[in-house]
């Protein structure tokens, strides 16, 4: 389906404004709704407005000036902020409340490497959120390369990584595949196996041949990414399965605790 709506849950910190940047810019590429989600604190009594950042970016790209007023620029450009307070011990909870009574088409987060036991004990509110909306979620590791120029909002899109597997299979992912693709001019398409058993390939106009690397999935991924300069990494996926996935997570969330690039999860259902 076409991008209607994106929500961003943010703090609004430095480490988050290249999730943001990009938020914005597809929001305003697919000419949809972006609910840009403040993570506040209990001292943060302000009222719900265009943050700073967001109308500074918007400036850079000509779109407003900074000094409009805030209700002008979310309207006439459809961005609207909301303020979100909840326990600090459970914010997948609050972020999934917001996204219930809020349903989108693409969550962006900014994200962060965990690893092992401390990860499963403390989890990931990004990756987490992700699996249990069953929503498509493009994530940012820290020291991701951009695909938008955060001075001029020039789009930088020109290779995506589309590593398959014979579960989940990417025939159910397809549609939502070639939207994104349309909405940014048919980038180059990668599309590899980390394996030696081929799996099925739907026979669909604009898919490459598939190609065959005999080497791990996660560590093939990440670094055919970094050595193919990789702009996105695109990765159908079937959320957790199993205990091995509740601890260390699933293929798709450790690609992305690693990845030099922007990783964009599909949910599927086989």
């Amino acid at each position: 389906m076409p991008i209607r709506s994106i929500v961003h849950p943010t703090d609004l910190s430095e480490a988050c404004i290249p999730a943001f940047v990009h938020a914005l810019r597809i929001s305003l590429l697919a000419k949809c709704n972006l609910d840009v989600v403040h993570i506040v604190t209990e001292k943060d009594v302000e009222e719900d407005m265009v943050p700073p950042q967001v109308r500074h970016t918007l400036a850079l790209w000509g779109l407003a000036k900074e000094s409009d007023p805030p209700a002008s620029i979310g309207e006439r450009l459809n961005i609207k902020v909301a303020k979100l307070k909840f326990s600090a011990s459970d914010p997948v909870s609050g972020v999934l409340d917001y996204l219930h009574q809020h349903p989108c088409d693409l969550l962006v987060f900014a994200t962060h490497g965990r690893e092992g036991w401390i990860r499963w004990a403390r989890g990931s509110v990004a990756e987490t959120v992700a699996v249990r909306a069953l929503t498509p979620s493009l994530f940012f590791p820290p020291g991701a390369k951009s695909f938008i120029d955060e001075a001029t909002g020039e789009i930088l899109l020109r290779k995506i990584l589309l590593p398959i597997d014979h579960e989940p299979g990417m025939a159910a992912a397809l549609p939502t595949i070639f939207d994104f693709l349309e909405l940014f001019g048919k980038p180059e398409l990668r599309l590899v196996h980390f394996g030696t058993k081929v799996p099925a390939v739907p026979r669909v106009f604009y898919l490459p041949t598939l190609e065959l690397r005999p080497t791990p999935a996660i560590e093939g991924i990440v670094k055919e990414a970094d050595e193919w300069n990789a702009d996105l990494i695109l990765m159908p996926t079937a959320g957790h399965s199993g205990l091995k996935d509740a601890i260390s997570g699933s293929t798709s969330e450790r690609v992305i605790r690693h990845a030099p690039c922007p990783v964009l999860t599909i949910p599927v259902h086989n």
